[in-house]
């Protein structure tokens, strides 16, 4: 997919996980957020996967295509935190179910995500002058679509703004466990 520019407004599911537990059945929760480019919050929604269960990547599909903000979103953001591993979804084949571009992001260099065939590699990319950069894969967009739809959704720090608003959200549930 090419997108032409990334417009101030183009809607942007974020994408954060954490370790969950509930009467002593272990998994991962999953909560997307839908931005408007790095400024306006329009929705959120939310899954479970079950630790058992190896359909993280399925789970996380369904939960995007089955919201009301699916014909609109455009970029799938997915953000690497301790619990909730990118190397566990194959970004290949989320980009294939959802026909929507994948960046994935973490805070450290990492070795890479899962794609079909081979290991796709991060790139970093500074989003703060002279701030440490975040570390980037992607499917379906070129490198220097990427680098612009990152800093222009990184508003308000070194995060782009859905993935950060998705990992407070994560954190606050993951404090009530």
């Amino acid at each position: 997919m090419k997108l032409k520019t990334m417009k101030r407004e183009t809607r942007i599911v974020g994408i954060c996980g954490f370790k969950s537990s509930k009467a002593g059945e272990f998994g991962v929760s999953v909560v997307g957020v839908v931005y408007r480019g790095g400024c306006w919050l329009d929705g959120i929604m939310a899954t479970k996967v079950k630790a058992k269960n190896r359909g993280l990547t399925e789970k996380i599909a369904r939960m995007i295509t089955g919201s009301p903000h699916y014909r609109q979103t455009r970029i799938v953001m997915l953000y690497e935190t301790k619990f909730f591993q990118l190397n566990r979804i194959n970004l290949e084949r989320l980009h294939r179910k959802l026909k929507l571009p994948i960046i994935a992001v973490t805070g450290r260099k990492a070795a890479g995500a899962r794609g079909a065939s081979a290991t796709i590699k991060p790139i970093p990319i500074a989003t703060e002058a002279r701030g440490k950069p975040i570390y980037v894969g992607y499917v379906g967009l070129e490198q220097e679509e990427v680098t612009e739809i990152v800093k222009a959704s990184s508003t308000r720090g070194r995060l782009p703004e859905p993935i950060r608003v998705a990992e407070l959200i994560c954190t606050a549930l993951q404090d009530k466990r």
